[in-house]
């Protein structure tokens, strides 16, 4: 075999010395692409319009029993979709009073209506166990349109007390007609 001559020159310490030491001359980095500033968007007036001309507002009052999950299907409001359109805002009051929702729809076809929860609050314990205790009484409780929250009295549906805005007013309501009617 033929003997190589021996270098006796130091070993490089790093690659751009190697670099250097072979005549390899270091290339300069690219210049880094500058970055485009993005025009000032200004909305024009055309596209500013009231929010009654552009979305419908409504209030929905499912029956006892209805859940969220039911609500979300989009079957579940067929019998409505020609009310509605796309960005309409739900507000949905349970009629025994356990949650209030609010609902945005984002489609609509002749027999369904897709609906995303916006807002889901479940109302404390405490206004649910006086639902449920109404519900065996001789009382009732109830939210309509027409008569606001009123109070019923089961056994023949006459009103005891109606047009009440809020369902603490309601039950305050019982609580002073039971202390005047013997059990």
């Amino acid at each position: 075999m033929a003997d190589k001559p021996e270098d006796k020159s130091p070993a490089p310490q790093s690659l751009a010395e190697a670099q250097v030491a072979r005549g390899i001359q270091r290339a300069e980095p690219a210049p880094e692409p500058t970055v485009k500033e993005r025009a000032l968007y200004i909305l024009g007036p055309e596209r500013l319009r009231g929010a009654d001309f552009e979305r419908l507002i409504y209030v929905a009052n499912p029956g006892e029993g209805v859940t969220l999950q039911d609500l979300l299907r989009p079957e579940c409001w067929a019998s409505v979709t020609n009310l509605l359109r796309p960005w309409s805002h739900i507000e949905v009051r349970a009629e025994d009073g356990s949650y209030y929702a609010e609902l945005l729809v984002t489609g609509v076809d002749r027999a369904w209506a897709k609906v995303e929860v916006l807002n889901f609050k479940e109302l404390t314990t405490r206004d649910v166990a006086l639902t449920q205790a109404t519900r065996e009484s001789k009382y009732e409780i109830k939210h309509t349109p027409g008569l606001q929250w009123h109070v019923i009295r089961k056994s023949d549906r006459h009103v005891i007390k109606d047009n009440l805005q809020l369902r603490s007013q309601a039950e305050d309501a019982l609580r002073e007609h039971l202390k005047t009617v013997p059990q």
